[in-house]
């Protein structure tokens, strides 16, 4: 029998990661003031969630995935170019090791249609194996135009980015994810999202969140797909199949 096509094949997912657990144990033991201002009261509720369920929210509500805080690429390094090798990180990882995901990140994430990421400016990482011939050349290739002089237009920099040589631990080895990257952080809108990932127990929470926002007209309304990444192959395979009916938009009506 031949073997059935990978639903998430296509995509590529941002997964969001809570606090660390002792982190978040820690903000909840902290004593509060007891006027506590909405800044500080978000700020809170961000410092003791250990699930990435408010990281996951925040993203939707702000549609933007932020690039990482550093680097992390060959030319994590280079003095002077250190925004443009910041990227949000995305993972094409088959469902097969959805379960790895969840186990190292959470229950959240968002994902998207690879060609969506592309339009962006996104691509899909090449992993270098330590010490590899390719791995040299790149190397020497940072070395000499960091000696002689940084040109930020330069195509080695534009592309430096999608590059990563592999630990030389294998247990530090990240290559399964199959990483996308999109240089500068994803903007998006929400008819640009394929489906959201979190717990089946929060679908109907979460969709009357959202409904409320849209018939109020006071924030983006994400009604399409929901999938729980806990779900077998069949599951998800059936919701990826549905047609996606109602992605809204809902901007803050002007003042009148």
């Amino acid at each position: 029998m031949a073997s059935q096509p990978d639903p998430l094949l296509g995509y590529a997912v941002h997964f969001t990661r809570g606090n660390r657990p002792a982190v978040a144990a820690k903000a909840l033991a902290r004593p509060l003031p007891r006027a506590l201002g909405h800044i500080e009261l978000v700020q809170w509720l961000d410092d003791i969630d250990d699930t990435g369920f408010r990281a996951s929210l925040s993203i939707l509500w702000q549609g933007f995935v932020r690039p990482t805080d550093l680097p992390r690429c060959v030319g994590k390094d280079v003095a002077g170019l250190e925004e443009a090798q910041r990227s949000a990180c995305f993972s094409e990882s088959p469902l097969d090791e959805l379960a790895r995901l969840v186990e190292t990140r959470s229950l959240y994430g968002i994902g998207f249609h690879q060609d969506f990421l592309r339009i962006n400016r996104g691509q899909p990482v090449k992993y270098l194996q330590h010490g590899s011939a390719d791995a040299k050349w790149w190397s020497q290739e940072v070395s000499r135009r960091c000696v002689a002089a940084v040109h930020r237009t330069d195509q080695l920099w534009r592309d430096t980015p999608f590059v990563d040589e592999l630990d030389p631990d294998p247990a530090e080895d990240t290559s399964w994810e199959k990483e996308w990257r999109v240089p500068g952080g994803l903007k998006f809108q929400p008819d640009d999202v394929a489906f959201v990932f979190l717990p089946e127990e929060l679908h109907d929470n979460a969709r009357a969140f959202f409904a409320e926002h849209r018939a109020s007209n006071t924030g983006p309304a994400y009604l399409g797909r929901y999938l729980d990444p806990r779900w077998d192959r069949g599951r998800i395979q059936k919701v990826l199949m549905e047609p996606v009916a109602a992605w809204v938009t809902s901007e803050p009506a002007p003042p009148r």
